[in-house]
């Protein structure tokens, strides 16, 4: 859960809060349900607003439906409300959608930061070095302006595989 709160914060997620407080006041801030919502929260807004830059009036309207549809649940079926909230909020914006608009957006230094942050996280363990988000450089991963040892001269990406060969590298099987 705090994962999933400080990539709320991280994105400026302020719209997603409505729902959010909505189900932790009918839900409970610690049932299965509340924390599966703000774990599928977060990242249908980062694909929704952060990264298609979709009109912000529409996002507020299906959020506050998610907050209709949450107090017009029934208590003892909770899990079913969550279903039906998450097949709504894709329904609004489908993943098809969601493809063709990455494609196109045009991605500042903090998106690309949150990205590989997540890829980050989810291929390593819990025991890893790995430095918190605010504490990433994209230069070193993604650089403006490659340079080929610090001499001046551009790197070229379609030199990057020139004179490796796969059979040669001792740690591919």
């Amino acid at each position: 859960l705090l994962h999933t709160l400080t990539d709320m914060n991280f994105l400026k997620a302020e719209y997603i809060r409505l729902p959010m407080f909505t189900a932790y006041r009918e839900w409970n801030k610690g049932s299965n349900e509340f924390i599966l919502l703000l774990k599928f929260l977060v990242p249908f807004f980062f694909k929704y607003k952060t990264m298609s830059d979709k009109n912000a009036t529409r996002l507020e309207s299906y959020l506050v439906t998610v907050c209709d549809m949450i107090k017009n649940g029934k208590e003892n079926e909770k899990e079913k409300t969550l279903y039906g909230i998450i097949k709504f909020l894709l329904s609004v914006y489908p993943d098809a959608e969601f493809e063709n608009d990455f494609l196109l957006v045009d991605k500042s230094d903090n998106v690309c930061k949150y990205v590989l942050h997540k890829i980050n996280s989810y291929l390593t363990d819990n025991f890893s070095d790995v430095k918190p988000i605010d504490g990433l450089h994209l230069e070193h991963i993604l650089p403006k302006s490659p340079k080929i040892n610090g001499n001046g001269d551009i790197w070229n990406k379609d030199d990057f595989f020139t004179g490796y060969e796969i059979s040669t590298s001792p740690n591919y099987q």
